[in-house]
C-alpha cells in the first residue's frame, strides 16, 4: 500500500496503518523519519521536483513568492537530508518529471546519499516494493532487465547517469551513442 503524503497527522495515520510506501514526505518530522526508518516503510522523497530548473520553482517569479518557495524548498530537502542520515528505507522516483530519473538520484546524491544506496533505491528497492524482488530490478538470469551503459562508475558517482551511452530494453539495443 502506498500514499502520497506530505506529513504532520496523515504521516503519523499512515504510519500507524502500515503503509508501505508514502511518497513525497517533504514535511515529516524527525519522529515520523525514525519511526519509518525502524518499521521498514520506504520513503519516495521526489525533490527533484521541486529543485529542476523546469520543477515547481522554475514557474515562480521572482521576488518573495519565489524567495519564500525557496526557502521552503531548503526544508524538503533538510527533510530528506535526514531520512538519508537515519537510514529510512528509500525508493527513488521522479513524481511529475518524467525522464528525470537521473536528476533526482544526483540531487539525493548531493544531499548526502551514497551512491551504492542511491542505485539499489532506483533498482532493487523498488522490486521489493512492488513485490517483484528477484524478477525486476536486478541482473541476472531469467530476470527482466533493461540496461543501461554510462560514461562514469555510477557506484562512485550517479552523476555519470546522465552520459547515457547505450540502452537495452527486454534484450534489443533500443539507443546506442
Amino acid at each position: 500500500m502506498s500514499s502520497h503524503c506530505f506529513g504532520g497527522e496523515a504521516a503519523d495515520a499512515c504510519i500507524a496503518a502500515g503503509v508501505d510506501v508514502i511518497d513525497h514526505g517533504w514535511l515529516l518530522s524527525d519522529w515520523q523519519l525514525e519511526a519509518m526508518g525502524k518499521r521498514g516503510t520506504w520513503l519516495c522523497p521526489t525533490v527533484g521536483v521541486l529543485t529542476h530548473p523546469e520543477g515547481a520553482l522554475g514557474h515562480v517569479p521572482p521576488g518573495p513568492a519565489r524567495e519564500e518557495a525557496t526557502r521552503r524548498i531548503d526544508e524538503v530537502c533538510d527533510v530528506a537530508r535526514k531520512a538519508l542520515r537515519i537510514g529510512v528505507p528509500l525508493l527513488v522516483g521522479t513524481d511529475a518529471m518524467h525522464g528525470g530519473l537521473a536528476y533526482e538520484l544526483k540531487t539525493l546524491q548531493d544531499l548526502g546519499g551514497a551512491s551504492p544506496i542511491l542505485l539499489r533505491a532506483a533498482t532493487g528497492n523498488a522490486a521489493q516494493a512492488l513485490g517483484l524482488a528477484g524478477e525486476i530490478g536486478t541482473v541476472h538470469e531469467g530476470a527482466a532487465a533493461d540496461l543501461v551503459a554510462v560514461r562514469g562508475n555510477a557506484l562512485t558517482d550517479v552523476r555519470c547517469l546522465a552520459d547515457v551511452l547505450l540502452v537495452v530494453q527486454a534484450g534489443r539495443i533500443v539507443r546506442r551513442v
